[in-house]
């Protein structure tokens, strides 16, 4: 996706926030288990 926004509109990100919504990788296991 960032990647097609760069191609598209020619701009990069200095940084990337990343989605915290489902906490540790722990609990994303135990969601997906």
């Amino acid at each position: 996706m960032i990647t097609r926004v760069q191609d598209r509109f020619g701009v990069w990100p200095e940084r990337l926030a990343v989605d915290t919504v489902y906490g540790s990788a722990e609990m994303l296991a135990w969601l997906v288990h």
